[in-house]
C-alpha cells in the first residue's frame, strides 16, 4: 500500500521538520526524496562543535552513511594542520540555516495542520509548499557534493584509501545487523502477525496497524473504522526501494572517493532528479480519511499533529520518534541506512556510541 502505517508519521511533520539539522540525534528529516540512494538514506550533517582535544580530533559528526561515514574517517587520519583546517571549512557548508530546509518543512507542516482543522487540505498551498522543500533539498545535496569534493581534495591517496576501507567495513556491520533484524522481525508474507512488511507490520506495514492506531487514538465506531479501510484498501501499491541499486550507488561513490579523479556532483547519488513524491502525505488521502473524522477527531488529530514527535509518534505509532528511531521518517538523503531498519549509533562505530580513539595530528 502507498499509505500506511507510517502515514501517520509522515503526516506528523513535527518530527521532519528538522531536516538537515545539525543537532545531534535529536530531530529527523525530509519527506521528499532523491536517487535509488537518496530514496532510502540520511543526509551527513556538519559535526558537532568542538570539543576537548583528543576526542575526533574535537570534531564528531552526527550523520549517518557513506558521506558522513567519509567525514569521520578522515578525522581519525593522522592529519596536516593544513588538512583539518580545510574539513573544518568543509564541514561549515553543511553547517546553519542556510544548509538546512528546517524552515521550508515547517511551512510545509503548517498546511498540513492548518487542512487538517479545516477538514480539507488547500492543495494549491500545499504543493507550492512541496515545492520550496524540494527546492531546498535539492540545494542542500549539492552543498553535500561540494563537501565531498573539498574532502576528497584534501586528503592524500593513502588517506583516501584509509577511509574508504574504513567506510566499507562500517557499511558491512551495518548490513550485518540489518540481516540480524530481518531475521527477528520477518521478511516476506510468512513474517508472524505484526512483523515484516505485510499487512499490520513494523516500520514498513499498512493496513490493519494503521487503523487500530486510528481506532484507539481518535475513537473511530465501527462505521468509520469501515470506512477508513476502504480507503486505505484502493490506494495503488507501495513500491519498494531498489536496495540493489542503493548499494551499487554506495560503491560507485566510495570507488570514485578512492581514485584520483573525483566529482561527486556526477555521481548517480548526487546528479539524478529529485523525486518529488510525498508518499503518505498525499493532500488527497488526507482530505479523504478527514471526510470521514469527526470535527473533535479532526481537532484531536490536529493537537497531535501539533505536538510534534512526542504526541504524534507516541500515540498514532506507539513510540517516540526522534533520536536513533529507524524506520521510514529516518532523513531521506544522499546517504545514509536504509529504511525500515535498524539504526545505528551515531558516529558509525561498532560500540554503541562511544568515540573511537583519536589519531594524532602531524606538523
Amino acid at each position: 500500500m502507498k499509505l500506511h502505517g507510517s502515514f501517520f508519521a509522515s503526516l506528523a511533520l513535527g518530527a521532519v521538520v528538522a531536516l538537515g539539522c545539525n543537532k545531534p540525534a535529536e530531530t529527523n528529516g525530509p519527506a521528499t526524496t532523491g536517487s535509488a540512494v537518496a530514496s532510502a538514506t540520511g543526509t551527513a550533517t556538519a559535526p558537532i562543535a568542538a570539543g576537548k582535544p583528543g576526542k575526533h580530533h574535537g570534531k564528531r559528526f552526527a550523520g549517518r552513511g557513506p558521506s558522513a561515514m567519509l567525514f569521520r574517517a578522515a578525522h581519525q587520519q593522522t592529519l596536516t594542520e593544513a588538512q583539518q583546517t580545510k574539513l573544518d571549512e568543509a564541514s561549515k557548508s553543511l553547517k546553519g540555516d542556510d544548509a538546512s530546509p528546517r524552515d521550508e518543512m515547517k511551512k510545509l507542516h503548517d498546511v498540513m495542520v492548518e487542512g487538517v482543522k479545516a477538514g480539507k487540505i488547500d492543495t494549491a498551498k500545499f504543493d507550492a509548499a512541496r515545492a520550496e522543500v524540494d527546492k531546498a533539498m535539492t540545494a542542500r545535496r549539492d552543498m553535500e557534493a561540494g563537501a565531498l569534493n573539498t574532502l576528497h581534495a584534501t586528503l592524500d591517496p593513502a588517506q583516501r584509501k584509509a577511509v574508504v576501507a574504513s567506510a566499507r567495513d562500517k557499511i558491512a556491520k551495518r548490513e550485518q545487523k540489518m540481516g540480524k533484524w530481518k531475521d527477528k522481525m520477518g521478511d516476506g508474507p510468512g513474517a508472524a502477525p505484526g512483523k515484516g512488511p505485510g499487512p499490520g507490520a513494523g516500520p514498513g506495514g499498512h493496513g490493519a496497524m494503521m487503523i487500530e492506531r486510528m481506532t484507539a487514538d481518535l475513537g473511530l465506531d465501527d462505521a468509520q473504522k469501515k470506512k477508513v479501510e476502504a480507503l486505505v484498501a484502493k490506494q495503488p501499491a507501495k513500491t519498494p526501494p531498489d536496495r540493489e541499486a542503493m548499494k551499487k550507488q554506495i560503491d560507485d561513490l566510495l570507488t570514485a572517493f578512492e581514485g584520483d579523479s573525483f566529482d561527486a556532483k556526477k555521481l548517480d547519488a548526487f546528479s539524478k532528479p529529485m523525486d518529488a513524491k510525498m508518499g503518505h502525505m498525499d493532500p488527497a488521502f488526507v482530505t479523504e480519511l478527514l471526510a470521514i473524522l469527526k470535527p473533535e477527531q479532526r481537532e484531536k488529530l490536529a493537537a497531535k499533529l501539533e505536538k510534534g514527535p512526542p504526541g504524534m509518534m507516541g500515540g498514532m505509532m506507539g513510540g517516540k520518534m526522534g533520536g536513533k528511531m529507524g524506520g521510514p521518517m529516518h532523513p531521506p538523503g544522499p546517504m545514509g541506512p536504509p529504511p525500515g531498519g535498524p539504526m545505528p549509533d551515531d558516529d558509525d562505530d561498532d560500540d554503541d556510541d562511544k568515540p573511537s580513539a583519536p589519531a594524532p595530528k602531524t606538523p
